[in-house]
């Protein structure tokens, strides 16, 4: 029985050579693409607002599930995995955003008067134990049912928002304290060291019924008592 030939590849040159050709001829005469529109500037970006977006019933703890909630939207930042803008939704300036909107009322795209808006700090024990949680609780339970008793209730029952600042605050213009020792430099500030649960009451009546009287909105923030000893 004869062996078999292996078979033999032949490529159809006659065919392939014209059509390399011509490939070779678009690609030497290839320009992009440009187009003979004038530029159009970029838009300006909106201020970013901060949002009540974290869990929170009336009955927990303020200070410990913001502390929660940072620790998560930390980790997913050093992974990379932290959704456009949350991280710009947490700063204190996105808070004094939400400040400034609350106040200021527009007609036809100009500021007509200010809102009265009452801004109330609260300062809590933010230590780790049981018995410090428990008085943040009834500080925060005591200040909501005072403030439903002057004609205010939650925006949002089941969220709270919280913010970062640096800390300690630069002090230059500041006098030093009476413990304050010549040639001790000031601590530096640390990045985001300062959190800053908050939530937001409206007036569920006439502003002239509530008090403080004409007040339409009150911003409670949750002052961690550890930081400003």
């Amino acid at each position: 029985m004869a062996e078999e030939q292996p078979r033999k590849f032949d490529l159809p040159w006659g065919t392939l050579l014209p059509l390399l050709a011509v490939l070779a001829g678009v690609v030497a005469q290839y320009k992009p693409l440009v187009s003979e529109r004038p530029s159009v500037p970029n838009e300006k970006t909106g201020p970013v607002i901060a949002e009540q977006d974290v869990d929170a019933r009336l009955w927990q703890d303020p200070i410990g599930v913001a502390q929660k909630q940072k620790a998560l939207l930390d980790e997913q930042k050093e992974k990379g995995i932290a959704k456009p803008g949350v991280t710009e939704r947490h700063q204190i300036t996105a808070l004094k955003e939400l400040l400034r909107k609350d106040v200021e009322i527009f007609k036809n795209d100009k500021i007509v008067r200010d809102k009265r808006v009452l801004l109330l700090a609260v300062m809590l024990d933010a230590g780790p134990y049981s018995e410090q949680a428990e008085s943040r609780l009834r500080a925060r339970q005591a200040v909501l049912e005072g403030l439903s008793e002057s004609g205010f209730a939650p925006v949002d029952g089941e969220h709270i928002g919280f913010v970062t600042a640096d800390w300690p605050p630069q002090t230059d213009n500041v006098p030093p304290p009476f413990f304050w020792l010549p040639g001790c430099p000031s601590s530096p500030p640390v990045e985001g060291a300062l959190l800053l649960p908050w939530e937001e009451c409206e007036a569920i009546d006439v502003p002239q019924k509530v008090f403080p009287h004409d007040t339409k909105r009150v911003l409670v923030i949750w002052l961690p008592a550890v930081n400003f000893n």
